[in-house]
């Protein structure tokens, strides 16, 4: 892992997640990452079910070599064995997940989140995790659309303990081009894919998203003016 200190701060600062296989269309996988973390991505999730463990602790560890000193958090997404022996500092859960055996593996300082695909499932996810997707906006190849609604639903009911705001991603299908509905609806956070993993520039991409975000975040009256990153 990373240096665990700070980890909390950083997940609390960051507003644009990439989630990407170990085999991203746009090149080779840490050639990809370090151009889209330049173009502000400060948070990578590894997603690739296809790869055995070995390959994808392998591909953390490249990622997180050639990310060591900057403050980009590094997760996979899967179960509790997927994160062990790893460098990753974040286990993403699916929405049937379970939070028990993941914070076992992760120790006391890794970072937990979840899906939630809809509202009782953003319900209960956001009792026993550290973040959340919430999705997919836009259907995909697995799941159907939660839409801009549950958006907007979110924007209002992710509060933690103490009315401390649990961080959450929009995630699903979001592109440059329609991100601005996404922050419409009530995200300041966002999570891409192929958008950035088969763009033919990926920090480019990655830019206009971020800026995209970055301008909604400062809006914000309840998060701005200070920028997160």
């Amino acid at each position: 892992m990373t240096a665990l200190l700070g980890l909390a701060a950083r997940l609390q600062m960051s507003t644009l997640c990439l989630v990407t296989d170990l085999t991203p269309r746009a090149g080779e996988l840490v050639d990809v990452v370090v151009s889209a973390v330049a173009g502000g991505v400060d948070m990578v999730q590894i997603r690739d079910s296809d790869a055995d463990h070995e390959a994808l602790a392998e591909g953390v560890a490249a990622i997180a070599d050639a990310l060591a000193g900057s403050q980009v958090l590094l997760g996979v997404h899967g179960v509790a064995a997927t994160v062990e022996g790893t460098r990753a500092d974040v286990l993403h859960l699916s929405a049937e997940g379970y939070p028990g055996p993941a914070r076992t593996a992760l120790g006391p300082h890794g970072l937990l989140g979840r899906s939630a695909h809809d509202v009782a499932q953003l319900e209960r996810a956001s009792a026993d995790c550290d973040y959340l997707f919430i999705g997919p906006v836009w259907s995909g190849p697995v799941r159907r659309q939660g839409g801009l609604e549950l958006v907007g639903r979110a924007a209002l009911d992710c509060r933690g303990h103490d009315d401390r705001p649990i961080p959450w991603f929009a995630a699903g299908g979001i592109t440059a081009h329609n991100v601005g509905r996404v922050l419409e609806a009530g995200a300041r956070r966002v999570a891409v894919g192929r958008a950035v993993t088969a763009a033919s520039d990926p920090g480019e991409v990655a830019r206009q998203i971020s800026r995209a975000v970055g301008r909604a975040w400062l809006d914000d009256p309840l998060t701005g003016p200070v920028q997160p990153g």
